[in-house]
């Protein structure tokens, strides 16, 4: 699941703690509201759509565990790589500067493509010169 795809509970305007009930009475409500039928704006029959497959989706009991447990596992991912940069942050301000030039030159050149040997040699000159 994307960034770019929105959450269904979003999609129906439900919480995601919301009944069987709350969710086709909001499937009904909006699928009046966006039918390309009744509504001829642009865009409308994308949301219908999006709210069609939102609908397949949560109100099967499966399908909706299954969703809930994808969507619970890109939220503790997203959450753990917060974590590991803000942990990389805090080492990397902890560092002193010649050693994070160093590095930081280090990367830019594996960044724009140089071998691994040439950066190799880089590193080994520059422990060669911090001695």
């Amino acid at each position: 699941m994307s960034d770019s795809v929105r959450n269904y509970y979003d999609v129906l305007e439900v919480s995601p703690q919301a009944s069987q009930e709350d969710i086709k009475r909001a499937f009904r409500r909006l699928a009046k509201a966006y039918h390309p039928d009744v509504n001829r704006k642009p865009g409308a029959a994308k949301r219908f759509k999006e709210i069609n497959e939102a609908n397949q989706v949560l109100s099967a009991p499966d399908k909706r565990a299954r969703y809930d447990r994808q969507t619970l596992l890109v939220s503790m991912h997203k959450e753990h790589e917060q974590k590991k940069r803000e942990r990389y942050e805090q080492w990397r301000s902890a560092q002193p500067g010649s050693v994070m030039q160093s590095a930081n030159r280090m990367k830019n050149r594996i960044q724009r493509g140089i071998k691994w040997s040439a950066a190799n040699r880089m590193k080994n000159r520059l422990r060669r010169f911090l001695k």
